[in-house]
């Protein structure tokens, strides 16, 4: 399990069990949702993580021929941004 999904069950007293870390926390993460809460950027990641198990490695990928080099040593107006 990940550490950070085991310190959230910590925090919250929660025992896990293989079959229902998921769900416990896609649970924690839903409860008392409010989006003025401060805690929403933190809410938002873990669900963006928890998400992160229907992404592949090609669905993020940039072809190789959409890729510009820039050299290191280039200042911010020679790029002309």
């Amino acid at each position: 399990m990940l550490s950070a999904a085991k310190k959230v069950l910590q925090f919250f007293n929660i025992v896990p069990t293989p079959s229902n870390v998921r769900d416990t926390l896609e649970e924690l993460i839903e409860e008392e949702s409010n989006p003025l809460d401060e805690d929403n950027h933190e809410r938002t990641l873990l669900r963006n993580v928890l998400g992160l198990r229907d992404i592949t490695a090609w669905d993020v990928m940039v072809p190789r021929a959409d890729i510009a080099a820039i050299d290191v040593k280039t200042s911010i107006p020679e790029l002309g941004v």
